[in-house]
């Protein structure tokens, strides 16, 4: 590589860019650190640590940079690992396992935020609180397993019926769900409401257990 500027022997997305380690040592650092990532083969990019120092000539001119990488690929592979699993436990904090849709301790989170907001806009708060009725009963003629997809796909269907981003739809307990209507007065929130309840009678699931209606 005699003769060779350094650029052409080892490309990385670094070069002739302010992290260039030969303009870090030229603007006065002694020592850096970065994280770099470097294609050795032709498709094959792997990550390194790079550590930069200066390389001083006879009379402690700095005439270049020596340069040490290490390969990281597994450490950064235990990081994504880590990253994975903390995005997992965030969601896992907000949401309710079994439909997806927010849980009840963000529910009581919200509608306090939200009362708050609400009542020093001077605008109006809705909730809509409605369950399955005789889902005891479902449960026990059907199993289940059963009733966790009849609660999912109520759950869709409300969330589906929402369109709003400031609308929050929640799992408030076993077979309860809750709606908060920001910005949203008594006949907005009937109205809504029923349009909810019309939705879930249009899916037509079979109920034989039901004192209402199969």
């Amino acid at each position: 590589a005699l003769g060779k500027k350094c650029f052409e022997v080892l490309p990385s997305p670094i070069c002739r860019t302010n992290d260039c380690p030969m303009k870090r040592i030229s603007n006065g650092k002694r020592r850096f650190e970065l994280d770099i990532e470097l294609e050795i083969a032709e498709g094959n990019v792997k990550p390194f640590w790079l550590t930069g120092t200066p390389l001083f000539g006879l009379t402690y001119e700095i005439i270049g940079v020596v340069e040490h990488f290490k390969e990281i690929t597994e450490r950064k592979s235990h990081e994504k690992a880590l990253e994975d699993a903390n995005k997992k436990l965030e969601t896992l904090a907000v949401t309710d396992g079994l439909t997806q849709l927010a849980n009840r301790r963000i529910f009581d989170e919200m509608i306090q935020k939200e009362w708050l907001r609400m009542r020093r806009d001077r605008q109006p708060l809705s909730v809509i609180l409605g369950d399955i009725d005789f889902f005891k009963s479902y449960n026990d003629h059907y199993g289940h397993q059963a009733g966790d997809a009849c609660l999912k796909a109520v759950a869709d269907c409300i969330k589906n019926n929402v369109c709003r981003a400031a609308d929050i739809v929640a799992r408030y307990g076993g077979e309860e769900f809750v709606i908060l209507l920001p910005n949203t007065p008594s006949d907005g929130a009937f109205h809504f409401a029923e349009k909810v309840r019309t939705s879930v009678s249009a899916m037509k699931r079979e109920h034989v257990g039901s004192e209402v209606k199969g």
